[in-house]
């Protein structure tokens, strides 16, 4: 899932959630496609869930070290199925980086210094990204978007936190086709339960993730049309300029005087369909799907500031 064009910011989303102590795991599953999650190694205990980090390869633990004792007696000891990642700080980078790993994550992290509270940070591939936060359950849902025109495989591999901090991932299951229809859709959920308190008198918190994943058209060459109120064309926006523009600082755009509505033209990557998307006076954002070489659509967004005269 690597991707092909610079971003200017991972970190798509961010919000402060209530947190919870001791833990219980809790059960979790596929929906729409009849798939399971099956862990290799359960978490420990006093491991906190933290989030899914979706790959497009199965991740595996390694093959069985064999030790011989001084009996001539053979054992396997599995290897320890946890892969480490490190927290980054740096907007300018994904939330968690796993060495060796390509993917993407949404996560629920314990930062450092903040013991009473949990952050939210996802990857700028998700998508209608939606939070619930209550005293009893913490959830997160977010939607990532697939290009139809080609074979894919969705590994979802379940993050935990330790007490001390440190961020891990265990391998999980997916899905995989040669070719997603159009508008097909899955979704993979996991959740676990904590408690604490006194057997009787406990409190009992829930976390919970979701991600869908949605096969749609890859889209190409987009050309943004500003028009005036009479419907005529007073300034384009080509490909080229868009790309310029999303790398830049995230400043709204200035659309020019006269400006009524907006015309997003975009053609299909293999079917050579051309949508037209509008977005009229009382639109805030530019949004749009961006199809990269991945095989992911990312999510596009850009502010827009309306003319003066026009903004009523």
């Amino acid at each position: 899932m690597k991707k092909q064009k610079n971003r200017k910011n991972y970190r798509t989303a961010l919000c402060v959630l209530y947190a919870a102590s001791a833990c219980l795991l809790g059960g979790c599953g596929l929906m729409d496609g009849s798939f399971s999650l099956a862990l290799e190694e359960a978490p420990c205990q006093e491991d906190r869930l933290a989030g899914f980090f979706i790959t497009d390869q199965y991740i595996t633990s390694g093959m069985p070290e064999l030790t011989l004792n001084s009996r001539g007696e053979l054992t396997a000891i599995e290897q320890d199925a946890r892969k480490y990642g490190t927290l980054n700080t740096d907007s300018g980078r994904p939330p968690v980086t796993f060495d060796g790993l390509e993917g993407c994550g949404i996560y629920n992290l314990q930062l450092p210094g903040e013991e009473s509270s949990n952050s939210v940070f996802a990857d700028d591939a998700f998508t209608d990204m939606h939070f619930t936060v209550t005293d009893q359950e913490n959830n997160a849902e977010a939607s990532l978007y697939v290009s139809s025109d080609r074979p894919g495989k969705y590994f979802f591999n379940p993050v935990y936190q330790q007490a001390d901090g440190q961020i891990y991932l265990l391998p999980g299951s997916g899905i995989s086709s040669d070719s997603f229809a159009e508008g097909c859709q899955y979704s993979q959920s996991i959740s676990q339960s904590r408690s604490s308190g006194p057997t009787g008198r406990e409190e009992t918190w829930s976390f919970s993730f979701t991600v869908n994943v949605i096969s749609a058209e890859p889209m190409e060459t987009p050309k943004l049309l500003f028009l005036d109120s009479l419907h005529q064309v007073v300034g384009t926006l080509s490909e080229e300029q868009l790309d310029a523009i999303f790398q830049k600082d995230s400043s709204p755009l200035q659309l020019p005087p006269g400006t009524a509505y907006l015309i997003l033209e975009q053609t299909g990557r293999t079917t050579d369909r051309v949508s037209r998307s509008f977005f009229d006076a009382g639109s805030e954002y530019l949004e749009y799907l961006d199809a990269e070489e991945d095989g992911l659509l990312y999510p596009r967004q850009l502010s827009l500031a309306w003319p003066e005269d026009d903004a009523s």
